[in-house]
């Protein structure tokens, strides 16, 4: 019987990742594969390429457990999910037409779906991204952030 390897389980989970999230397929697996090729560009030794090669692929297996809160909040996770990963609020053009489009995915409810994106983003976005930075991300508390209300999320 042949083995299993870690990377294997990384990178099929990392495909469902993306699925989920509403990104390209094997997005992850182009990012690794970047990442890989820029450590060996940097000339890193071959423990530290491989340090990076499953590093990348972990960096793209992602937690989907917020996905009935987006769903509840914006009709469809996925939808939400891609939207979300294009917005780029560092131009203001750019950002302010993403916005009139936000929620195109649920035509009749499009300006009700900006509204409430724009309402919750300034207050639940800067909040995760603190549980996050603490690690803290089985807490209570950041369960109660990511939309929980007391469910631990572990």
């Amino acid at each position: 019987m042949s083995r299993i390897r870690v990377a294997e389980v990384f990178a099929a989970l990392s495909l469902t990742t993306d699925l989920a999230a509403g990104v390209p397929v094997e997005k992850g697996l182009r990012t690794c594969v970047v990442a890989t090729a820029f450590g060996r560009a940097l000339g890193l030794a071959e423990a530290e390429r491989l340090a990076l090669f499953h590093a990348s692929l972990l960096r793209s297996i992602g937690c989907t457990a917020a996905a009935p809160e987006n769903a509840a909040l914006f009709v469809d996770d996925r939808a939400f999910q891609a939207a979300l990963k294009r917005l780029d609020p560092g131009d203001p053009n750019v950002f302010g037409s993403q916005l009139a489009a936000f929620g195109d995915w649920a035509p009749q409810r499009q300006g009700e779906l900006a509204r409430r994106f724009t309402e919750i983003a300034p207050i639940q976005g800067p909040r995760a991204a603190r549980c996050g930075l603490r690690g803290e991300p089985g807490t209570r508390r950041c369960a109660r952030v990511a939309g929980h209300r007391g469910r631990s999320s572990r």
